[in-house]
C-alpha cells in the first residue's frame, strides 16, 4: 500500500487552540492513506513474551485500539499486512531492549510500510537508524513532544531520512484520544463515592529501587532457600492480592515519594488546602506491583485533586478534569507532553 505524502511536520498548537484538547485529526490526516487497511501490529512485550509497560501503558494501548478502530484498521499476521504499526510507548530509549527489539521484529518484512504512534524517544549516544536498516518501504514516525522530536531529528535526522523515515509531532494519544480516555474510565470505574474531596499522591518509587541495598541476596542457607520459597508463593498468588500487599509492605517506601512531591510541590509556591480532603491516597497507581489496571482507574476516577510525577496518573485525570499539579521525573518526557498537549488546560499546573 503506498504511502500518502502530507506535507512538512506539524508544530506546536496555535493559539486558537491552546485552550482545547487537542484532537486526533491531524494525526488520522497523516495516515489516512492507511485507513481500512490490515495491519501486523508490534507486540510490547520482551522477548521472552513478558508484557512492557504499566497501568498508564495499558491505557494507552486501549485509546490505541479504539483509534485503530476508527481508521478502520485490522490486526492480522505479518505475513497477510500490508502495513506495520508499532503502538504508542515510551519505550523507545537507547538505555532500554526495545529498540533492539523492534528491529528484530520488524526486520524480515523490509517491504512494509511503518507506523510509529506518537512516542517519546531519547538517543543521546546511539543512531536509532540501526531500527531501520535494510528497510525499503518508508517509515512515519510520530513524536508526542518536541523535546524528543527535535533531539532524535537534530542528532540523527540526516541518517534516518536516507533510511525513508520520516520524523512528525502530534500528541500522546491518551491526549488526543481523551474523548476514549473518559469512556474507558466511565465505563469501567464510575465514581459513585461523593463523601469528600479526595487527595491522591502518585509519586515514582522505580528509581529509588535501583539505588536501593538489597543485603538479603548475599544470604545463603536456610534463610536464602525460605526467601525464595516465600518470593515464589507470593507471586503465584492473584495479581490484585499481590498489589494489595504490596501496598502495605510497601507503605514507607510509597509515603517517602510522595512527601518528596509535596516538597517539590511547596517549594514551588503551590499549598493545598490543610485539612480539607476527606482521604488521601499516597500510591503509585501507575505501577503494576502496587495496583491492578481496575484499581488504577477506580483510584483516578475517584480523586479531586493529584499531585503526580507519573504522566499516565496525571494525564487521565486531567482528562477527567480533576485539579492536576504535574512534575517531571526523569527526562523531558513529561514537561514535552506538558507543553505540547496540557499548557492551555486551566485545571493542570506543571510544577518546575
Amino acid at each position: 500500500m503506498k504511502r500518502r505524502d502530507r506535507g512538512e511536520p506539524m508544530g506546536g498548537l496555535k493559539k486558537h487552540e491552546a485552550a482545547a484538547w487537542p484532537s486526533y485529526e491531524r494525526l488520522f490526516d497523516q495516515v489516512s492513506g492507511w485507513r481500512g487497511a490490515k495491519a501486523y501490529v508490534i507486540e510490547m512485550t520482551d522477548r521472552s513474551g513478558k508484557l512492557l509497560g504499566n497501568n498508564g501503558d495499558f491505557l494507552m494501548h486501549a485509546v490505541f485500539d479504539r483509534m485503530l478502530t476508527e481508521l478502520g484498521i485490522t490486526r492480522v499476521a505479518p505475513d497477510s499486512a500490508e502495513l506495520i504499526i508499532v503502538p504508542p510507548n515510551g519505550a523507545l530509549l537507547e538505555t532500554y531492549q526495545f529498540p533492539s527489539i523492534l528491529r528484530e521484529r520488524i526486520a524480515d518484512y523490509p517491504n512494509l510500510p511503518l507506523i510509529i504512534f506518537p512516542s517519546s524517544a531519547l538517543f543521546d549516544s546511539i543512531n536509532p537508524a540501526f531500527i531501520f536498516e535494510g528497510r525499503a518501504a518508508a517509515t512515519l514516525w510520530f513524536f508526542r513532544e518536541r523535546y524528543s522530536f527535535e533531539q532524535v531529528g537534530s542528532a540523527w535526522g540526516g541518517a534516518l531520512k536516507a533510511l525513508g523515515v520520516r520524523l512528525l509531532l502530534d500528541h500522546d494519544v491518551v491526549a488526543s484520544g481523551n474523548r476514549f480516555v473518559r469512556e474507558i474510565i466511565e465505563s469501567r470505574s464510575p465514581r459513585n463515592d461523593t463523601s469528600g474531596k479526595r487527595l491522591l499522591i502518585g509519586g515514582r518509587t522505580d528509581s529509588e529501587s535501583r539505588t536501593a541495598k538489597h543485603s538479603s541476596a548475599r544470604r545463603v542457607g536456610d534463610a536464602h532457600l525460605l526467601k525464595r520459597l516465600a518470593r515464589s508463593a507470593f507471586f503465584a498468588l492473584p495479581h490484585g492480592t499481590r498489589s494489595a500487599i504490596a501496598r502495605r509492605v510497601f507503605r514507607r517506601k510509597l509515603e517517602r515519594a510522595g512527601s518528596l512531591l509535596m516538597e517539590r510541590l511547596k517549594a514551588a509556591g503551590h499549598k493545598l488546602p490543610e485539612g480539607s480532603f476527606a482521604r488521601t491516597s499516597v500510591v503509585d497507581v501507575s505501577a503494576l506491583e502496587y495496583s491492578t489496571f481496575t484499581y488504577y482507574l477506580r483510584t483516578i476516577s475517584s480523586a479531586d485533586v493529584v499531585v503526580s510525577d507519573r504522566l499516565h496518573i496525571a494525564l487521565p485525570a486531567a482528562v477527567l478534569g480533576k485539579r492536576v499539579y504535574l512534575m517531571e521525573a526523569g527526562y523531558h518526557k513529561l514537561t514535552g507532553v506538558y507543553e505540547q498537549s496540557l499548557a492551555g488546560l486551566p485545571n493542570v499546573t506543571l510544577v518546575r
